[in-house]
């Protein structure tokens, strides 16, 4: 069973109230300025999710270090507002979906997915040298990935969502430091 999540932090509570109540007069949706924040630091697959039943967003903890929050708040608030205002529309970014993000002048803002933020673990073989060769490490909020390659398709989803570009920076891992993070 998952943890049901923490408060929002005084600090961005404000923040996400303000652009509530800002996105519900700009949509004229009134139940968006009614929308509460949780924190759920099992979130790893998406930056945030909106329940329709209950009005509550739910944001992966890594997205208040960010500047994307603001991103991610408005992009479920969309979500919410499609659903209050019972559109015929059930595709999640739909063209009602869509609308709603031009009228609040982030016509970019898409699904962004939070697998950067997951690594995987390199096993390794007694006497074979460790698989990941290459390390990918976001110069803004320090997360990484490594891979046999480098990969330079890769992105940070969290500065994807906030309209920057997201690029890793590529570096090569020594053996030795490959083989000491294994031990």
């Amino acid at each position: 069973m998952s943890s049901p999540g923490r408060s929002l932090p005084q600090e961005h509570a404000r923040r996400a109230s303000r652009l509530f109540r800002r996105m519900a007069r700009t949509w004229g949706v009134p139940a968006v300025a009614k929308l509460k924040v949780v924190v759920r630091p099992d979130l790893r697959r998406t930056l945030g999710r909106f329940f329709p039943r209950t009005g509550l967003i739910e944001v992966a903890a890594g997205v208040l270090s960010g500047p994307g929050m603001e991103a991610v708040l408005l992009h479920e608030a969309a979500h919410a507002a499609v659903a209050s205002l019972q559109s015929d529309s059930h595709r999640p970014h739909g063209p009602d979906w869509r609308r709603l993000m031009v009228l609040a002048g982030e016509p970019h803002l898409r699904a962004a997915r939070w697998c950067e933020h997951r690594t995987r673990k390199t096993t390794s073989r007694p006497g074979r040298t460790p698989d990941a060769l290459y390390d990918h490490r976001c110069p803004v909020c320090h997360i990484n990935r490594k891979a046999k390659r480098p990969v330079r398709a890769w992105r940070c989803a969290a500065y994807v969502a906030a309209g920057l570009p997201g690029q890793f920076e590529i570096t090569r891992c020594t053996p030795r430091a490959v083989a000491s993070r294994h031990r």
